[in-house]
């Protein structure tokens, strides 16, 4: 039996490393936690769910929560948490402050959402991107030397960062968005978050509901990028108020598939050819709009 639930934790373990997110990832931690109802199947399968975008069932609770308290398994109480916890108000009020302050922002100009293809490289798209009234960036951000600065711009109010990343930017900036299934709790131990609220700046997490119907579509985990573009138009800011560049460009562009060099690959997990199709649905809609379709580097 418990060579079973071994069995099917390596089974899960691996289908998540290549982003293979599903009924099948569901039940594979399901049945390993029904087999070992340990604390590390039971962080796995609270994981899982939380992966996924969704609630778990409250008999799960009950019992996780009993292997919790062990004490065993020091991730397993945070992911309980991020359910059920007291912050999840406070989070949705610092959700509700930067929605705001995005639409006092779009009254002066629309907003930029920058990516990190290599193929920015290749453009110059510097002095229009830093036009905007705000431009959002990812993960390892920093203001380019003078050669690149035609074609990536320097402006930065918005910094997108994945889990991963701890690089935090030097420039000043408005506020940090952190990408991933919500990890409002997890992230308060996190160095870089830690950095950034002691320089004053508020931070913020994606709604776990806009990830859930992105991994629904997907079946993998959706890229920050991908993320923050389907929470801005959730947002109300399509309809030529939201810009993008640098967002779901094929790896084989002219640039290469990262602006940090070909050394810098593109994560695996992600459906990178399903997100290149939905961000041309948005695109064909009018509700998102890249810039370099913009006539004559215009704003």
């Amino acid at each position: 039996m418990g060579w079973r639930a071994v069995g099917l934790t390596l089974w899960a373990d691996l289908l998540r490393r290549r982003g293979r997110y599903g009924h099948q990832l569901r039940r594979l931690r399901w049945l390993a936690w029904r087999d070992r109802p340990d604390g590390l199947r039971g962080q796995r399968l609270a994981q899982c769910w939380r992966d996924h975008g969704r609630p778990l069932p409250g008999r799960w609770c009950r019992a996780l929560e009993a292997v919790a308290a062990v004490g065993t398994s020091p991730r397993l109480a945070p992911l309980l948490e991020s359910a059920h916890g007291p912050g999840v108000a406070a989070m949705r009020e610092t959700r509700a402050a930067f929605a705001a302050w995005l639409h006092a922002r779009v009254a002066l100009g629309p907003v930029c959402v920058v990516g990190n293809a290599g193929s920015l490289l290749s453009r110059a798209e510097g002095p229009q991107i830093d036009a905007h009234a705000v431009v959002l960036r990812f993960n390892r951000w920093r203001p380019p030397g003078q050669d690149a600065a035609r074609a990536l711009g320097h402006r930065l109010d918005v910094w997108v960062a994945a889990p991963d990343c701890r690089d935090v930017p030097e420039q000043d900036i408005a506020w940090a968005v952190i990408s991933g299934a919500d990890p409002w709790v997890a992230m308060e131990a996190w160095p870089s978050v830690q950095a950034l609220r002691a320089r004053g700046v508020p931070v913020v997490t994606v709604p776990l509901g806009i990830w859930k119907a992105l991994v629904d579509r997907l079946g993998a985990p959706p890229s920050a990028g991908l993320l923050v573009l389907a929470w801005l138009l959730s947002l109300g800011l399509g309809e030529g108020r939201l810009r993008m560049t640098g967002v779901a460009e094929p790896a084989e562009e002219e640039g290469g598939s990262h602006v940090l060099g070909a050394w810098h690959r593109r994560g695996r997990r992600h459906a990178w050819e399903r997100e290149r199709a939905l961000v041309a649905e948005w695109c064909a809609s009018g509700a998102l709009l890249p810039l370099h379709r913009l006539q004559g580097g215009s704003v």
